[in-house]
């Protein structure tokens, strides 16, 4: 089930705060599904991807997303030339989009991602917190190493 199947407007990321300096997660949903990432394919990636029986699995999902979303985080800092508070700020703002849909996307996980065991959806929480963690770590320690 998509968004586009719903007949709900494309979601778009893209925030300018003071002066347009800031650019967040820039994006549409249009962009996404280009990619590959809609919730037309991750439902068929996740099986997949969130085998809850497997540890090895698991394990490696939550390691990968380490240096990926560090690396991410501080080309996305260096990108816009951020210092000191401002790579805190935006890695809140970073975050905080996904965070706000993900509450109501764990909520009715069933109906979002159908082919995927309703038991995933623990893990799937579980690896999205996980992984907005690592984001705001980082842009913590990254801000917080500018500032001195």
């Amino acid at each position: 089930m998509s968004f586009r199947k719903q007949g709900l407007p494309n979601i778009s990321f893209i925030q300018h705060v003071q002066n347009e300096k800031y650019v967040y997660f820039a994006g549409s949903y249009d962009r996404f599904s280009n990619l590959g990432f809609s919730n037309d394919s991750f439902p068929i990636c996740g099986t997949i991807l969130f085998i809850t029986d497997s540890l090895p699995i698991l394990t490696s999902l939550y390691v990968v997303v380490i240096p990926a979303l560090v690396l991410i985080s501080v080309l996305t800092f260096k990108r816009f030339k951020l210092s000191g508070f401002e790579n805190i700020v935006a890695g809140v703002l970073l975050v905080l989009p996904g965070m706000v849909l993900d509450t109501f996307i764990i909520q009715f996980f069933e109906h979002i991602f159908p082919n995927m065991a309703p038991n995933s959806a623990t893990t799937f929480g579980s690896w999205l917190m996980w992984a907005y963690s690592i984001v705001l770590l980082t842009s913590i320690v990254v801000g917080l190493r500018k500032n001195s």
